[in-house]
């Protein structure tokens, strides 16, 4: 195997995920225990790592102490390895990548997923321009198809988080020193040989842990309260450090929690959830994906949605995920009415959005970033960035005061707004006021 630079890019179909991709790079998405990035340097293990991404965006990056590669270099000879940040790779896939030598372009379905090139790079391979990357415009280069998945939709991200978890789960596993997960007498396991754990783990009364099928990791710091079930008969379950599962909670793999999250009392996670670092999370949820620093601390049901960060679900917020007639979902992605082909979707709501209590969302919502909504009647399925739904219709929430609450947000899990990230949202806010000018809805008001 070759050990190679690699340059993970983003490309115009960083437009398809609406919302969750105004605020990071696509590579930045999550889908199982890791983020499609984090996943891509794992099976590829390169010896110097570059990330592209869209101009306006790095200074969120380059701000970042823990981003692991230099953001938008100058890329001028040697031989580099790009790869598409929204690229879910095989094992063959990786192989191939890891093995091969010469320039070429790999391809999945005839769209580009990856290519080498060698020498000087052609003038549109200006990483340092920030622009997305167009492989298409390289020419003569060998064409090779390989086993892989080129996501272009939320909805392909939440489809495959089940067996992704499964996947990262089995990655990390020889890379873990475990050692047996000590039970007490008033706890029931079933499968112990099947449970890893990195660390002391704290187990209450009555808990009950069945692990004969797929495996489980346990994390060093996690708490599991009296009475809380962990269940991977359909599939794995992971959690990560300092998790905290409150009495009652019942977890049904494929099941990964963050670290430092916490699931309240009697909550049910089920099928494919996946759960970013210091997420709060309560009543019923089903094959989503929260990004990180979210909460849904109460009853409502929560399923096939994926929300960014530092979104707030009022008490018995609820998502619809099938309509009434059973037909496809169809969802409005970047300014399209885009047919799913999917019975369930939920919502894909922006960072710091909230709702407040009993507040409905139908089927195949998108909510742009920091909007506020509340009352007891359905909002429409596509909301801007910036907006604020009440009684009264749809309103602009004023740029002052969202940034007022996101300042006050971020310290309760030990982040800040930072001037970087206070750019970006001023960016999101300006190019979407013509979208919130044109809501059919709205009264044209600002919000205090």
């Amino acid at each position: 195997m070759n050990q190679q630079q690699l340059c993970i890019y983003e490309d115009a179909g960083y437009s398809g995920f609406g919302p969750l991709t105004d605020t990071r790079a696509v590579w930045d998405l999550r889908c199982g225990a890791l983020t499609l990035g984090q996943k891509l340097i794992r099976s590829l293990k390169p010896s110097r790592l570059s990330l592209h991404v869209r101009s306006h965006l790095a200074p969120l990056y380059l701000e970042d102490a823990s981003t692991p590669a230099d953001i938008n270099p100058r890329l001028n000879s040697g031989t580099i390895l790009f790869v598409n940040g929204r690229a879910l790779l095989s094992a063959s896939a990786s192989h191939r990548l890891l093995g091969d030598t010469g320039n070429c372009i790999y391809l999945s379905d005839g769209d580009p997923v990856a290519f080498r090139l060698s020498g000087n790079l052609p003038q549109q391979m200006q990483v340092e321009s920030g622009e997305p990357l167009d492989p298409h415009r390289i020419t003569r280069l060998e064409q090779i198809e390989i086993d892989a998945v080129l996501c272009r939709y939320p909805w392909d991200l939440i489809r495959a988080a089940g067996d992704h978890i499964r996947a990262d789960l089995e990655l990390s596993l020889p890379e873990t020193t475990g050692k047996p997960l000590h039970q007490p007498s008033d706890v029931i396991i079933r499968g112990a040989e099947k449970i890893v754990t990195t660390g002391e783990v704290a187990l209450g009364p009555g808990v009950m842990i069945d692990a004969e099928i797929y495996a489980m990791r346990i994390d060093s710091g996690v708490r599991i309260g009296a009475g809380a079930i962990l269940d991977s008969s359909q599939g794995p379950v992971w959690l990560d450090e300092g998790v905290v599962l409150e009495a009652g909670a019942i977890i049904a793999g494929p099941v990964y929690i963050g670290p430092g999250s916490i699931v309240r009392s009697g909550a049910r996670l089920s099928r494919g959830v996946c759960l970013g670092p210091q997420s709060r999370v309560g009543g019923e949820i089903n094959n989503t994906i929260i990004q990180g620093y979210t909460s849904k601390q109460h009853s409502g049901y929560l399923g096939n949605s994926y929300l960014g960060s530092w979104i707030n679900f009022g008490a018995a917020t609820d998502t619809s995920d099938l309509k009434n007639n059973y037909r496809s979902v169809v969802m409005a992605i970047g300014g399209e009415q885009i047919d799913t082909g999917e019975l369930h979707i939920g919502s894909i709501i922006g960072d710091f959005t909230r709702t407040a209590i009993h507040q409905p969302l139908n089927t195949g919502t998108v909510v742009g970033v920091s909007s506020n909504l509340f009352g007891l009647k359905f909002p429409a399925r596509q909301i801007p960035p910036f907006t604020w739904f009440g009684t009264e219709g749809y309103e602009e929430y004023r740029f002052d005061s969202a940034i007022e609450t996101i300042r006050t947000i971020m310290p309760r899990r030990g982040q800040r707004l930072t001037p970087a990230l206070e750019g970006v949202l001023k960016r999101i806010f300006e190019d979407s006021a013509a979208e919130r000018k044109a809501f059919p809805a709205s009264s044209g008001n600002s919000r205090p």
